[in-house]
């Protein structure tokens, strides 16, 4: 789709289908916005995607506000370059000792701020399946998501309930707001591996995954 990246052709904005790609002289590479969380003064890489803008990074938020959150494969080190992991009610900023799936509707927890910044939400199940469908739409592989739009892998694994670091180095998982209604351990999240597109998945609510926030 974008052709060969030279020198001749560094600077040039590519239209990949899906947003623009730029050539540089790393090869092609997505032009990223930023994002400074107002509260630690993190600052994180943003995507467009579908008309909508993407965290490009893992949240790493840990204020007072956070009641738990753990580092990908339980080592401290990783939180910087790979963000924090977090419990559903954790990313929710809910109490923990409510069994949320017996409510009635979900649809209340739709745009949900939780621990994300000002102006941006927890993103639904609908939400991450909007964007995995542009990708999928798009992308052929899943090895062009960094290059080509923007979306990059970050495999941190999750945190299982019983604190065993499982998936390291090999997925990457995804909080949504959304819940499994009478499901009362689990959450709907998105999930993707060096081998798969973005897909979705359920993991306990009681594990520790990713957040990557959208913007209202």
């Amino acid at each position: 789709v974008l052709g060969e990246c030279n020198s001749a052709r560094i600077g040039e904005l590519v239209d990949n289908g899906l947003n623009k790609t730029k050539c540089t002289a790393n090869g092609w590479e997505y032009p990223y916005g930023t994002l400074t969380d107002s509260r630690d003064n993190h600052v994180y890489r943003t995507t467009e995607i579908a008309g909508r803008t993407w965290m490009a990074d893992n949240l790493k938020y840990n204020g007072s506000d956070v009641d738990e959150s753990l580092c990908p494969g339980l080592a401290e080190s990783n939180c910087e370059s790979m963000g924090r992991l977090y419990k559903w009610h954790t990313v929710m900023k809910l109490p923990e000792n409510i069994d949320y799936s017996q409510q009635q509707d979900s649809t209340q927890y739709l745009k949900a701020q939780g621990i994300c910044p000002t102006g941006w939400h927890v993103p639904s199940y609908e939400e991450w399946k909007d964007l995995a469908n542009a990708i999928d739409s798009t992308v052929g592989s899943y090895s062009n998501y960094n290059d080509y739009v923007g979306f990059p892998k970050m495999l941190s694994g999750y945190i299982s309930e019983t604190k065993v670091a499982t998936g390291y180095l090999k997925d990457s998982n995804f909080r949504s707001s959304t819940i499994f209604l009478g499901a009362s351990t689990t959450d709907h999240s998105y999930s993707m591996n060096s081998s798969a597109r973005l897909h979705a998945s359920s993991i306990s609510g009681s594990g520790s995954l990713s957040l990557r926030c959208i913007k209202d």
